[in-house]
This record gives C-alpha cells, sequence and structure tokens, in this order.
C-alpha cells in the first residue's frame, strides 16, 4: 500500500466505528439504518481478509455517499441513514467513512466518490464501480440508490 493508512490503520477505524453506531437505540451509540450496520459489517469482513481486495472496499466504503437523514426527518431516504444529534460533538459516521473511501480510493488508484477533476479534455467524476455480480447487499443497495437518483 502506498498511502498514509496501513491495513491495520484502516481495520481500526472501521471497528471505531462499529463502537459508535447501533441500529437499535442503546446509551452512548448514533443510531443507524440496520443496512448502513450491515454495510459497516461488510467493510470490517473485507478489510479483515488476508489479502483485501481495495478495490471492493472502496466501492463499500462509497456508501457514505448515500447516507441521508432518518426517515422521519426524510422522507426521501431509503437504504442508509443516520440520526446523529445535532449537538454531537464527535465525528459522524458519514465522516469516517469518508475519511476510509478516500484511502480506499487512493489505493486503488481511482476518484473518490463525489469529486470531480475538470482538465482541457472535459471532466472525470469519481465514483467507484460497484462491483456488480459480488453478491453483496450493500453494492445491490448502493446500485438501488444510483437507479433511483437518476431516474
Amino acid at each position: 500500500m502506498s498511502t498514509r493508512m496501513t491495513q491495520s490503520d484502516f481495520a481500526a477505524e472501521v471497528a471505531e466505528l462499529q463502537g459508535l453506531v447501533a441500529d437499535t437505540p442503546t446509551p452512548g451509540r448514533i443510531i443507524i439504518s440496520s443496512a448502513l450496520m450491515e454495510a459497516i459489517a461488510e467493510i470490517a469482513a473485507a478489510v479483515a481478509a488476508p489479502v483485501p481486495d481495495w478495490r471492493l472496499i472502496a466501492a463499500l466504503t462509497g456508501v457514505k455517499s448515500y447516507i441521508g437523514g432518518p426517515p422521519a426527518k426524510c422522507p426521501n431516504t431509503r437504504h442508509f441513514w443516520d440520526d446523529t444529534p445535532e449537538d454531537y460533538e464527535g465525528e459522524s459516521p458519514y465522516g469516517i467513512l469518508d475519511a476510509l473511501h478516500f484511502e480506499a480510493a487512493q489505493i486503488v488508484g481511482v476518484l473518490p466518490s463525489g469529486l470531480s477533476t475538470f482538465t482541457a479534455t472535459g471532466a472525470k467524476h469519481g465514483r467507484v464501480d460497484t462491483g456488480a455480480g459480488t453478491g453483496s447487499p450493500t453494492l445491490q443497495r448502493i446500485a438501488e440508490e444510483e437507479a433511483a437518483y437518476h431516474v
């Protein structure tokens, strides 16, 4: 890896994220959707592999681009949401996933989701391949979100 974060650093950040969230009301944790909880578990499993598939990890951490507010506050939210309190002073699930996504995208040499570059030959927009056919529930949900967004 030619990046600032090692595999063990990456795994530690994912573990920190797992300790921050819950999909049911739990004291001291931010409530997130069960789909986002599953996405974080998929990321943790992919990072823990003996030889991590960083392209898959980059795609999975791209879930950060689809996190909305809880359905009660944001009716258009579909699969992925968090209910970070407004007065929360720590790093949000989105913020941690955004940093992890940036690192994973650097490792595989792609532009992170949500970023664009503009050159004389035109614009290039960051979008990590969602790995169709991997059997990943998270990547399937991301594809559904993407399809709904681009109707």
